[in-house]
């Protein structure tokens, strides 16, 4: 299966691709045509998602009610969130472990924030030093 990753997305480097494409039939831009048109200009830069990844189309109702349901039955099942740029930061070694805490506390006692410290708290104790 393959895939795009918008790595920030296109910003405002959208709107220019845009003009030089048409809409279609019910009246909206599709993304294929938007990367046609980057990868004309030499301005796409692609990447083949390997095992691991899924491709969630949220272009319907429906649709967007199946990813949600996927999201939150694999983050439950497996015990991990998917896309929590606080944790890929800091297992990127962008952020520091302090950091990482500093963000959780931002999120109160919710579910995210007690994921974020339960991130910081297995990562310090596999981390420190045992006795």
């Amino acid at each position: 299966m393959k895939g795009i990753i918008l790595a920030g997305g296109f910003g405002t480097r959208l709107y220019p691709a845009t003009l030089v494409v048409s809409k279609q039939l019910r009246g909206e831009l599709e993304i294929t045509d938007v990367n046609r048109a980057y990868l004309e200009r030499g301005q796409l830069f692609v990447e083949v998602l390997g095992r691991g990844f899924s491709w969630l189309d949220t272009g319907t109702h429906s649709s967007l009610l199946q990813a949600s349901q996927y999201v939150e039955i694999i983050e439950q099942r497996q015990g991990l969130r998917i896309a929590c740029p606080e944790e890929v930061a800091f297992r990127s070694g962008f952020i520091s472990l302090e950091a990482l805490c500093k963000l959780a506390s931002r999120f109160g006692k919710s579910g995210y924030g007690d994921y974020l410290r339960e991130v910081a708290r297995s990562l310090q104790n596999s981390i420190s030093p045992r006795a």
